[in-house]
């Protein structure tokens, strides 16, 4: 479990209705107080909806790995258009080690998403897309925009540092800033690391279990 995944259960924690805990801890009632979590009211918004539904994550939520994924691609940004505009041997060290060290980080980011997706796809509706492009309700807009945006620049400068050196100092073809194409790997596994924690997911439904009508509109 992730450090910023600790913070979000303290902030997540719902509040109870006051009545609903009065029922709870009631004399005589026969029931002890239940685990907060169960008294969330974005529960009851899924029981009560079809496959699909959002409700939206608390705010702030995640802001340690989107801050992560948007330090590490203006670090790998810096790095490799000094390495591809000066070309000495040490800026080019200095950017293939920092584009190894983000793609060894994303490597381990989209292993540890994807085994704590798993794990909550036994009881919600998890696809690759919505994990990893962040595609679909269960992501919140700024999530998605600010992410994608971060993966695209990756994508850019990867290409277009590797396109203005083609050949290395010695004339060789092919030179070190070729590496830069490994960087999107953070890009996902950020992705990843995020939605798998902070993506609020419709609840798997059981087989054969027939859909629940969508709740009635109040009357204007």
């Amino acid at each position: 479990m992730s450090p910023d995944d600790e913070d979000d259960e303290v902030i997540d924690a719902p509040e109870v209705d006051s009545e609903r805990a009065g029922a709870h801890n009631s004399p005589g009632s026969g029931v002890q107080a239940a685990d907060n979590s169960f008294d969330d009211t974005r529960f009851t918004r899924f029981a009560d909806s079809g496959p699909g539904v959002h409700v939206p994550p608390v705010g702030g939520a995640g802001d340690v790995v989107v801050r992560a994924d948007l330090a590490g691609t203006a670090l790998f940004a810096v790095t490799a258009s000094l390495a591809a505009a000066v070309f000495t041997t040490a800026w080019q060290w200095i950017a293939a080690v920092t584009a190894l060290a983000l793609f060894a980080a994303g490597v381990f980011a989209f292993l540890w998403s994807y085994y704590n997706a798993v794990q909550r796809s036994r009881t919600e509706e998890v696809t690759v897309s919505q994990l990893y492009v962040l595609l679909g309700p269960a992501i919140p807009a700024p999530v998605r925009r600010t992410m994608l945006a971060a993966l695209l620049v990756q994508v850019v400068v990867a290409l277009a540092t590797a396109l203005a050196r083609l050949d290395g100092p010695d004339g060789r073809p092919g030179s070190s800033l070729a590496l830069g194409f490994l960087v999107p790997m953070f890009g996902f596994g950020m992705n990843g690391l995020w939605a798998a924690y902070h993506a609020t997911f419709p609840p798997r439904r059981r087989l054969n279990e027939p859909r629940r009508p969508p709740a009635p509109e109040p009357p204007l």
